[in-house]
C-alpha cells in the first residue's frame, strides 16, 4: 500500500487517496464510470435529436426555396407575357397608324 500511496502523492492525488480510506474505493471508480457513461449516452441521445433536428430543417427550407422558385418562375413567366402583350399591342398601333396615314394620303391625290 506505501508503494500505491507514495505513487498517488508523486501525480498529485495523495489528498484524494486520504478520502477514501475506508471506503471501497473500487465500488466508488465502478459508479463514477457508470455515472460517466450516463452521460455519454444523455449526450449521444442529444447528438442524435440534433442530427434530426437539422435533417427535418434541411428538408423543411429545400421544400421553402422549391416553392418559391416556382412563384418566382410563375411571376416571371407572367411579367414574359405581359411584355410579348405590349409589344404586339404597340406593333398594332403603329400598323394601324400607319395604314391610317396611307390611306389618308391616297385620298388626298
Amino acid at each position: 500500500m506505501a508503494v500505491n500511496q507514495s505513487c498517488y502523492k508523486i501525480c498529485g492525488l495523495g489528498k484524494h487517496l486520504s478520502s477514501y480510506q475506508g471506503t471501497n474505493f473500487m465500488e466508488d471508480k465502478k459508479s463514477f464510470l457508470r455515472k460517466q457513461a450516463e452521460q455519454l449516452r444523455k449526450w449521444g441521445a442529444e447528438i442524435e435529436e440534433l442530427k434530426a433536428n437539422k435533417a427535418k430543417i434541411k428538408a423543411e427550407s429545400k421544400r421553402e426555396l422549391l416553392k418559391q422558385n416556382v412563384e418566382l418562375y410563375m411571376k416571371t413567366e407572367a411579367a414574359r407575357d405581359n411584355l410579348i402583350q405590349v409589344f404586339f399591342s404597340i406593333r398594332d398601333q403603329n400598323l394601324s397608324e400607319e395604314a391610317e396615314k396611307t390611306s389618308s394620303r391616297g385620298n388626298r391625290s
